[in-house]
């Protein structure tokens, strides 16, 4: 696997113009190539950042909707006082 891994990151040619879309293939997989390689060698820590990943997404939804939640009750109050007022 590691001699495929290093002919596929070695074998994009590179042009002197630019970035081609040879070039930038190449670059995108040497990245997926190295990403997918990092996660099969650090199971147990991809497994923890990616649970940290979900659930602090879960706790900002969470907040959001606890913080209209309580904006919405909050102004139904306030309106049946005033309505009470006058």
């Amino acid at each position: 696997m590691s001699r495929l891994w290093y002919w596929l990151a070695t074998a994009t040619p590179l042009l002197s113009a630019g970035f081609g879309v040879t070039r930038l293939r190449g670059i995108l997989l040497r990245t997926a190539l190295t990403v997918l390689a990092a996660l099969r060698r650090n199971k147990l820590r991809s497994g923890l950042t990616t649970l940290g990943i979900i659930i602090g997404a879960f706790a900002v939804v969470a907040k959001v909707a606890l913080g209209n939640g309580t904006r919405a009750s909050i102004e139904s109050q306030v309106a049946g006082l005033a309505q009470d007022m006058l």
